[in-house]
């Protein structure tokens, strides 16, 4: 808004939105600049893993108005430092929440290996997936998965994950101070 001659930015003033945390573990490390690595039809993509856990906050669908977000989080009981949120880094879930990333958890470690089988007309991902925690209470991270851009897919999986048009997400519980490991397989058809 311009006044008198200069600009000035005029924030609305802070209110309370009903959110929830999740935590994330999103496996995939990078896009390299190897071919192999970058095109879905080759058993190579997405191989590389990461082991940051994310801590979000989704907010319902038109919970805010556009532009840049402070959020004030409290947790476990204690407020944490405030947290400026860039609008670029604003996601929205499947379910057409918005999430806002907040930090990476120092208290949870992820870890993915992913073999890949390959036959005529069929392509099966097979992972392996690993989530340490430090943290004093048991926390449910949501492993989410790219899925190849392939039109049919079936997931493999003992607990009911969650399929978006895009990824595949499967919650898992950790408990304070402990280890789980899960395993995951998504079968794909290909067509030519």
């Amino acid at each position: 808004i311009a006044l008198a001659g200069g600009e000035r930015a005029i924030a609305p003033a802070a209110r309370a939105v009903p959110g929830r945390l999740r935590w994330i573990y999103a496996g995939t490390a990078a896009i390299t600049d190897d071919a192999d690595e970058t095109s879905p039809r080759e058993p190579r993509w997405h191989r590389a893993s990461q082991p940051e856990v994310w801590l979000w906050l989704e907010l319902p669908p038109g919970a805010l108005p556009p532009g840049a977000i402070d959020a004030a989080i409290t947790l476990d009981g204690a407020p944490r430092e405030p947290r400026a949120i860039a609008p670029a880094a604003v996601r929205h879930a499947a379910s057409g929440a918005l999430r806002l990333p907040l930090w990476v958890d120092p208290q949870l470690t992820g870890e993915r290996a992913r073999t890949t089988e390959q036959s005529r007309g069929r392509m099966i991902d097979h992972f392996e997936i690993t989530i340490r925690s430090q943290a004093a209470v048991a926390r449910e991270v949501w492993f989410e998965e790219d899925l190849r851009p392939f039109p049919r897919h079936v997931v493999h999986v003992g607990a009911r994950p969650t399929t978006a048009r895009d990824h595949v997400a499967l919650p898992l519980t950790v408990g304070g101070a402990a280890v789980v490991h899960d395993q995951l397989a998504i079968d794909y058809e290909l067509l030519p």
